[in-house]
C-alpha cells in the first residue's frame, strides 16, 4: 500500500506509540481515583503527556487540557468562551470543526462574521477590520486542510491581543510539523488532534490554553476530587476534564510527542515537515506536468504543509468524478488518498469546486520517491483511460 492520506490520519504509527498503548492497557488503572499502583501509573501517564505538550507549545502543564480530538477541543473553546450577544470572527478556510460550533453559537445568540481569504490566505488587516467592541473570539485555522496554505497566525494574534480578543487556533494540520509557541502568541489557545502530525492514536487531542484564557466546561461529571461539590473543580485542567480519560491513547500520544520533540518541532519546522514537504513538492510538480491535473489558485509563498489537492480532467476536458479517481487509485495501485469536500465547504466555494470536490494527496515523512512516482503514474493512467 502507498499511503498518501496523512492529513486525515498519519500512518503507520511508530513502534514506540504502539508499545506505550499496549503497556498502558496492561498496567494502568483510572487516574485520580485511587492511591494504588495502577491508578498512580495512569496519573503518571497523564502528567508525562501534559509536560511534553507544555514543552511543545511553550505553555504551563496545568493549562494542557486532554480531549478526544481537535473537534472536541474546538467545541470546548468556542462554546466555553462565547455568550449570547458576543461577536465572533472566523474565515472561509475553516473546517467544519470550527464552523459548526460557531454556527451553533450563532443559533444561541452570538453574532458571526466570516472573513474572506484571497488565494488561500487571510490577511491580518481583514481580521482587524472585522473586529467590533463586542468581539470575544477569533477562530482560525493555522493551515487549510484543503489548500495547504499557512495563515499568518503571529500577526493575527497581535491584532487580537491589541483589542483584547481571544484567538483560537485550529492546528490540526500543522501540529508536529510547524511550531506554535504560546509565549509569543498572547491571548491564544491552540486545539489539535493527536493522530495526525503528532503521530499518536486516534481518539486523542489537546486544547492548550494561553495565560488568562478560561473556557466554561463543555461536560461536567466526575473528576476524582471534591465529590460533594455541585460544580466542577476550580483548578485547571480538572475543571475541563470530566469522566475517565483515554489513558492508553494518551500513553501513546505521550510516546509520540517524545518523537516529535526529538524531530525539532518545538522551535522550528520539524524534520518530519521537511521530509514530507520534499515529497509534496515532487508530487505537485509531477502532477502539474501531466497537463490533466488542475490545482486551486493559491499564494505559492503561503503553501506550507504537505497537502496537494486538485481535480483530474479526462481526455474530453471534463472533470472526472473525484470519488472515482480515488477509488481507481486504490483499486489499481493501492494508493490511499481522500476525495470529496474535506469538511471545508466555504473553502470549496471560494475555490470554485463546490460542485466537484477535490482529490487530496497528503504525503508524510515516510513517503518515498517511488511512492510519489506511482501516484503520478496512477493519475496519468486514469486520465488516459477516461
Amino acid at each position: 500500500m502507498i499511503y498518501l492520506d496523512n492529513s486525515a490520519t498519519s500512518w503507520p504509527k511508530p513502534d514506540d506509540v504502539l508499545a506505550a498503548v499496549d503497556d498502558a492497557l496492561r498496567t494502568c488503572g483510572n487516574p485520580g481515583r485511587g492511591a494504588h499502583g495502577p491508578a498512580l501509573d495512569a496519573g503518571r501517564v497523564l502528567l508525562r503527556l501534559r509536560t511534553l505538550a507544555a514543552e511543545l507549545f511553550g505553555a504551563s502543564p496545568e493549562r494542557v487540557v486532554l480531549t478526544t480530538s481537535a473537534t472536541h477541543a474546538l467545541n470546548l473553546a468556542i462554546a466555553g468562551l462565547l455568550d449570547p450577544g458576543d461577536h465572533a470572527v472566523t474565515t472561509d478556510l475553516e473546517h467544519n470543526s470550527v464552523l459548526r460550533p460557531l454556527y451553533a453559537a450563532r443559533a444561541r445568540g452570538t453574532e458571526l462574521t466570516i472573513v474572506a481569504s484571497e488565494r488561500g490566505v487571510v490577511s491580518p488587516d481583514a481580521v482587524a477590520a472585522a473586529l467590533r467592541p463586542e468581539t470575544r473570539l477569533v477562530a482560525l485555522t493555522h493551515a487549510s486542510n484543503l489548500l495547504g496554505t499557512v495563515q499568518p497566525v503571529a500577526e493575527i494574534a497581535a491584532v487580537c491581543a491589541e483589542r483584547g480578543v481571544t484567538l483560537v487556533v485550529d492546528a490540526a494540520q500543522t501540529v508536529g510539523l510547524l511550531p506554535l509557541d504560546l509565549r509569543s502568541l498572547p491571548g491564544t489557545a491552540v486545539a489539535c488532534g493527536g493522530h495526525k502530525g503528532l503521530l499518536g492514536p486516534a481518539g486523542t487531542g489537546l486544547l492548550v490554553l494561553g495565560e488568562g484564557i478560561r473556557p466554561r466546561p463543555l461536560e461536567v461529571g466526575g473528576t476524582g476530587e471534591d465529590s460533594f461539590s455541585e460544580t466542577m473543580p476550580a483548578s485547571l485542567p480538572e475543571a475541563l476534564e470530566a469522566g475517565t480519560p483515554n489513558v492508553p491513547g494518551f500513553a501513546g500520544l505521550a510516546a509520540a510527542l517524545r518523537i516529535i520533540l526529538d524531530a525539532g518541532a518545538a522551535g522550528r519546522p520539524s524534520d518530519h515537515w521537511a521530509e514530507a514537504m520534499i515529497a509534496a513538492r515532487r508530487l505537485r510538480t509531477g502532477l502539474a506536468e501531466l497537463g490533466c491535473w488542475v490545482a486551486p489558485d493559491v499564494d505559492e509563498s503561503a503553501w506550507g504543509v504537505p497537502v496537494v489537492s486538485g481535480v483530474v480532467r479526462g481526455r474530453s476536458g471534463a472533470v472526472l468524478d473525484c470519488a472515482e479517481v480515488a477509488d481507481a487509485l486504490w483499486e489499481h495501485a493501492e494508493i490511499a488518498v481522500r476525495a470529496g469536500f474535506h469538511c471545508a465547504p466555504l473553502a470549496h466555494r471560494r475555490s470554485g469546486t463546490a460542485e466537484t470536490g477535490m482529490v487530496r494527496f497528503s504525503p508524510g515523512h515516510l513517503t518515498t520517491d517511488d511512492d510519489i512516482d506511482a501516484a503520478i503514474e496512477g493519475v496519468r493512467a486514469i486520465h488516459e483511460a477516461s
